[in-house]
């Protein structure tokens, strides 16, 4: 789960994250905080990033990280049985804060409409006798410019186009257990073909956080995938690593390797083997060995097939 803070939620939880981590291709686990007080009592908004779909919480007696999680799981669960989400919350929220990764907030289009949703909050917690339940439906049936809808309205939608409610399972979110490290070829184009899934399945949710991207920029994916797949995702450290050994090798080869990489499933595929090269996972020979089986092989990555000559 990414979980995106503002400063000063970090400062009382004494979480500082350094990086702003792209959206997840899962929208049911990228979810945005911010602390605010009213008459001198400390509130948390958490808002689901893609819908902002929102619960409001006390912030008394949160003061680290753990606290926080605990709390977050106990407020979201009982406000998403309430709303008749409660399969949501239990497969795929629940034990995605497990593995939480923090972040910085998405981007100032988001960061805005939270803070509405804050200065909502306010308004009907200030001399009224509401409970917070009560706030969060105020708040979820209220119209949002930016969403062109109210976000109970956005999440039930999106539970429509990903869950099927039939067999009780998600359509389209991809796994984010950890995998087995590919030990041929043919394994590592199994892998950038699942992870160039896995990319792409954020591009709609960009312009659901005024984020837009399209296929040619999904190399910047291709760290936070590799992590990702790795089971590393909570660590910030591995990411800066892949990330820092990705875009660098990217813009390092752009002009010798222009025509390969103008490719954006072949950008993809080599900034996603440079980040294992970053994270100390592959050697520069590997690399190199994966690299040309995949250019040859390159109309695989996006294809739901598994054959090649």
């Amino acid at each position: 789960m990414i979980l995106r803070v503002t400063a000063k939620l970090g400062k009382k939880i004494k979480i500082m994250p350094s990086a702003t981590l792209p959206p997840d291709s899962n929208p049911f686990v990228d979810w945005s905080a911010h602390l605010f007080t009213v008459e001198r009592r400390q509130y948390i908004l958490v808002a689901n990033t893609p819908s902002l779909y929102s619960v409001v919480m006390p912030g008394r007696g949160i003061t680290s990280e753990k606290t926080f999680l605990r709390r977050m799981r106990i407020e979201l669960r009982e406000y998403m049985q309430i709303e008749g989400h409660e399969y949501v919350y239990r497969k795929f929220i629940e034990p995605a804060l497990d593995t939480a990764s923090f972040s910085k907030a998405l981007n100032r289009s988001v960061t805005g409409s939270i803070n509405d949703l804050v200065f909502g909050a306010k308004f009907f917690l200030t001399g009224n006798e509401m409970t917070l339940i009560e706030v969060s439906v105020l708040l979820n049936e209220t119209p949002m410019s930016y969403l062109n809808s109210s976000p109970r309205e956005t999440f039930r939608s999106l539970t429509e186009e990903y869950v099927n409610p039939d067999e009780g399972e998600v359509e389209k979110v991809q796994s984010t257990q950890s995998r087995r490290l590919p030990h041929s070829p043919q394994e590592w184009l199994e892998e950038i073909r699942a992870a160039y899934a896995d990319a792409r399945a954020a591009i709609p949710f960009g312009r659901l956080v005024n984020h837009t991207f399209g296929e040619q920029e999904l190399y910047h994916l291709a760290p936070s995938v590799a992590v990702k797949f790795r089971g590393l995702l909570s660590d910030e450290s591995k990411l800066k690593l892949a990330t820092e050994a990705a875009l660098s090798s990217y813009v390092a080869n752009l002009e010798v390797e222009q025509e390969t990489l103008s490719d954006p499933r072949l950008a993809f595929a080599f900034c996603y083997l440079a980040s294992h090269y970053g994270l100390d996972l592959v050697g520069i020979a590997t690399l190199e060995d994966v690299m040309e089986f995949v250019e040859k092989h390159k109309e695989h990555i996006d294809s739901s097939g598994s054959h090649w000559d």
